[in-house]
Protein backbone atom coordinates (compact mmCIF):
# COMPACT_ATOMS: atom_id res chain seq x y z
CA UNK A 1 0.00 0.00 0.00
CA UNK A 2 1.68 3.18 -0.77
CA UNK A 3 0.54 7.11 -1.84
CA UNK A 4 -2.86 6.83 0.11
CA UNK A 5 -3.67 9.23 2.88
CA UNK A 6 -3.37 5.96 5.07
CA UNK A 7 -2.14 2.64 4.06
CA UNK A 8 -4.09 1.07 6.68
CA UNK A 9 -7.14 2.46 8.89
CA UNK A 10 -8.51 0.79 12.19
CA UNK A 11 -11.34 2.01 13.86
CA UNK A 12 -13.56 0.74 16.72
CA UNK A 13 -11.62 -2.51 16.66
CA UNK A 14 -10.73 -5.51 18.93
CA UNK A 15 -8.90 -8.53 18.16
CA UNK A 16 -7.63 -7.92 14.65
CA UNK A 17 -4.31 -9.01 13.40
CA UNK A 18 -2.61 -6.07 11.12
CA UNK A 19 0.33 -7.90 9.84
CA UNK A 20 2.91 -8.63 7.16
CA UNK A 21 1.97 -5.36 5.25
CA UNK A 22 4.74 -2.93 3.29
CA UNK A 23 3.58 0.21 3.78
CA UNK A 24 5.09 3.09 1.88
CA UNK A 25 4.74 6.64 1.16
CA UNK A 26 1.44 7.80 2.73
CA UNK A 27 0.60 10.55 5.15
CA UNK A 28 -0.20 7.76 7.70
CA UNK A 29 0.92 4.16 7.62
CA UNK A 30 -1.30 2.46 10.03
CA UNK A 31 -4.03 5.00 11.53
CA UNK A 32 -5.73 3.25 14.86
CA UNK A 33 -8.32 5.28 16.55
CA UNK A 34 -10.74 3.94 19.48
CA UNK A 35 -9.82 0.59 18.98
CA UNK A 36 -8.90 -1.64 22.69
CA UNK A 37 -8.42 -5.00 23.57
CA UNK A 38 -6.08 -7.31 21.57
CA UNK A 39 -5.40 -5.53 18.41
CA UNK A 40 -1.73 -7.23 17.14
CA UNK A 41 0.69 -4.94 15.01
CA UNK A 42 2.91 -7.03 13.85
CA UNK A 43 5.77 -7.65 11.08
CA UNK A 44 4.81 -4.58 9.04
CA UNK A 45 7.42 -2.25 7.39
CA UNK A 46 5.95 0.93 7.52
CA UNK A 47 8.54 3.98 5.64
CA UNK A 48 8.26 7.34 4.04
CA UNK A 49 5.36 8.39 5.64
CA UNK A 50 3.94 11.28 7.80
CA UNK A 51 3.32 9.26 10.89
CA UNK A 52 4.65 5.54 10.12
CA UNK A 53 1.93 4.66 13.66
CA UNK A 54 -0.37 7.15 14.32
CA UNK A 55 -2.81 5.51 17.25
CA UNK A 56 -5.44 7.64 18.80
CA UNK A 57 -8.55 8.45 21.02
CA UNK A 58 -8.23 5.48 23.65
CA UNK A 59 -6.87 2.61 21.35
CA UNK A 60 -5.94 0.46 24.89
CA UNK A 61 -4.42 -3.01 25.72
CA UNK A 62 -2.78 -3.20 22.46
CA UNK A 63 0.81 -4.81 21.41
CA UNK A 64 2.47 -3.27 18.20
CA UNK A 65 5.94 -5.67 17.49
CA UNK A 66 8.59 -6.67 15.46
CA UNK A 67 7.25 -3.93 12.95
CA UNK A 68 10.18 -2.39 10.85
CA UNK A 69 9.25 1.79 11.04
CA UNK A 70 12.23 3.95 9.15
CA UNK A 71 12.28 6.98 7.39
CA UNK A 72 9.17 8.70 8.32
CA UNK A 73 8.35 12.11 10.60
CA UNK A 74 7.48 10.41 13.11
CA UNK A 75 7.53 6.77 13.97
CA UNK A 76 4.55 6.03 16.12
CA UNK A 77 2.99 8.51 17.80
CA UNK A 78 0.06 7.84 20.12
CA UNK A 79 -2.63 9.80 21.64
CA UNK A 80 -5.11 9.00 24.77
CA UNK A 81 -3.71 5.67 24.61
CA UNK A 82 -2.61 3.44 27.32
CA UNK A 83 -1.69 0.05 28.52
CA UNK A 84 -0.39 -0.91 24.78
CA UNK A 85 2.91 -2.57 24.75
CA UNK A 86 5.42 -1.92 22.26
CA UNK A 87 7.94 -4.22 21.92
CA UNK A 88 10.46 -5.77 19.46
CA UNK A 89 10.42 -2.82 16.97
CA UNK A 90 13.05 -1.14 14.73
CA UNK A 91 13.08 2.61 14.77
CA UNK A 92 15.90 3.91 12.04
CA UNK A 93 16.03 7.16 10.62
CA UNK A 94 12.74 8.37 11.59
CA UNK A 95 12.85 12.44 12.54
CA UNK A 96 11.52 11.94 15.89
CA UNK A 97 11.02 7.77 16.27
CA UNK A 98 8.15 8.05 19.01
CA UNK A 99 5.63 10.31 20.74
CA UNK A 100 3.18 10.08 23.24
CA UNK A 101 0.38 12.33 24.58
CA UNK A 102 -1.65 11.90 27.58
CA UNK A 103 -0.93 8.07 27.55
CA UNK A 104 -0.15 6.19 30.35
CA UNK A 105 1.33 3.27 31.81
CA UNK A 106 3.12 2.04 28.35
CA UNK A 107 5.61 -1.03 28.17
CA UNK A 108 8.41 -0.33 26.13
CA UNK A 109 10.53 -3.24 25.37
CA UNK A 110 13.34 -4.50 23.72
CA UNK A 111 13.20 -1.78 20.50
CA UNK A 112 15.65 -1.10 18.68
CA UNK A 113 16.34 2.54 18.34
CA UNK A 114 19.05 4.09 15.16
CA UNK A 115 21.51 2.62 16.93
CA UNK A 116 22.77 -0.06 20.34
CA UNK A 117 22.27 1.28 23.32
CA UNK A 118 23.98 0.66 26.49
CA UNK A 119 21.50 2.98 28.92
CA UNK A 120 18.25 2.89 28.59
CA UNK A 121 16.15 4.60 25.59
CA UNK A 122 14.21 7.89 26.95
CA UNK A 123 10.64 8.34 25.07
CA UNK A 124 9.22 12.23 25.11
CA UNK A 125 5.95 13.04 25.36
CA UNK A 126 3.41 15.22 27.12
CA UNK A 127 0.36 14.72 30.22
CA UNK A 128 -2.20 16.96 30.47
CA UNK A 129 -2.86 17.68 34.33
CA UNK A 130 -4.65 21.40 34.08
CA UNK A 131 -1.12 22.63 32.13
CA UNK A 132 0.71 20.16 29.80
CA UNK A 133 3.68 18.50 31.74
CA UNK A 134 6.71 16.90 29.69
CA UNK A 135 6.83 13.40 30.69
CA UNK A 136 9.59 10.51 30.07
CA UNK A 137 9.01 7.11 29.49
CA UNK A 138 11.66 4.72 29.03
CA UNK A 139 12.89 1.75 27.04
CA UNK A 140 14.68 -0.27 29.78
CA UNK A 141 16.30 -2.88 27.70
CA UNK A 142 17.18 -1.69 24.49
CA UNK A 143 17.74 -4.08 21.60
CA UNK A 144 21.13 -3.88 20.61
CA UNK A 145 20.72 -4.74 17.04
CA UNK A 146 18.23 -4.25 14.65
CA UNK A 147 15.68 -7.27 13.98
CA UNK A 148 15.39 -8.97 10.76
CA UNK A 149 11.88 -8.14 9.55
Amino acid sequence: MNNTDEGIVLEIGSYNTIYRNKIINNKDGIHISSSSENNNITMNVISNSYYGMWMVLVSNNNIISYNDITKNNCGLYLSGSSTNQVIFNNFEHNILNAYFVNCHTISWNRNFWDRPRLLPKPISGLIEKWIWIPQLKFDWHPAQESYNI
